[in-house]
């Protein structure tokens, strides 16, 4: 793992929650000059093809920062 803190969020929802969790990331990194080291990631905490309705689905995004 690279040096540095993680900004680590969960949300509920599809794709476009995780979109718009993302520029709320980057809005957030800015505002508090963070730099990101390495590319984010995602782990998607709900089975897909148990649960079908995207607004249950929950996703953690990890995102490496200094």
């Amino acid at each position: 793992m690279v040096p540095g803190n993680v900004l680590i969020t969960e949300m509920k929802g599809g794709p476009a929650t995780i979109e718009y969790s993302l520029h709320q990331l980057n809005i957030y990194s800015v505002n508090y000059n963070y730099t990101a080291p390495a590319k984010l990631f995602q782990s998607l905490i709900t089975n897909k093809l148990a649960e079908t309705y995207t607004s249950k689905w929950i996703t953690k995004i990890y995102w490496p920062v200094f």
